[in-house]
């Protein structure tokens, strides 16, 4: 009876001990969606990031956001293919700066500077939750914000605004451009297909197994 009280509480030990770990990781991955998603919709409500006043507020809001999933994280391991990736757009933007020096309207220059540091940001943002949260969670949010975006927009379409300033009959807020929300719902749509395609192949599974 005793071994039987001690072989229980030691199986039990280590699933209480795995429980927290368990939780931590789906918290991480619902606010990792959570983070995409809402920088998703801030960047189509801010006509999809296409103006330059919007490009400092987005900088710093993608570089809190990688600055804090590398503090929650720790640096560890980068793939190499993100380090030369995100160090030739650093090199670019360098570049860029720099030419305001020898180019006829430096203003401009710094304008494509700011835009080349909203880059590099969103790089570092997107890497730091791919490392926080997983692919699928990445996947979870750009489907949530994309719906979240296509919904408004049908909404507002119905409602009279919204519409495409070359094609009154087609909808176009609140990124203000048709094309560019047509593939924000596209991406959405097929990744909400992929979502569900893969819960019923479990639920299926499930269902089937011996």
């Amino acid at each position: 009876m005793f071994a039987d009280v001690s072989s229980s509480a030691a199986t039990d030990a280590p699933s209480r001990e795995l429980a927290p770990t368990g939780t931590f990781a789906r918290d991480r991955r619902i606010a990792t969606a959570a983070a995409v998603a809402i920088s998703l919709v801030a960047l189509g409500a801010a006509s999809g990031g296409s103006s330059a006043g919007s490009w400092p507020w987005a900088t710093a809001g993608f570089a809190l956001l990688a600055a804090s999933t590398f503090v929650l994280d720790g640096v560890r391991w980068i793939p190499r293919r993100a380090l030369w990736f995100g160090g030739a757009l650093l090199v670019l933007s360098v570049w860029t700066g720099l030419s305001a020096l020898w180019s006829i309207d430096a203003s401009a220059s710094l304008r494509e500077l700011e835009r080349d540091a909203l880059y590099v940001a969103a790089i570092a943002g997107a890497l730091g939750l791919l490392r926080f949260g997983g692919k699928a969670a990445i996947a979870a949010g750009v489907a949530l914000g994309a719906t979240a975006l296509a919904g408004y927009s049908l909404v507002d379409f119905l409602a009279g605004g919204g519409r495409s300033v070359f094609d009154w009959a087609v909808p176009a807020g609140p990124i203000g451009y048709a094309n560019a929300l047509g593939i924000v719902a596209a991406m959405g749509t097929l990744l909400a297909l992929g979502f569900a395609a893969n819960l019923g192949l479990a639920l299926l599974l499930t269902r089937f197994a011996p």
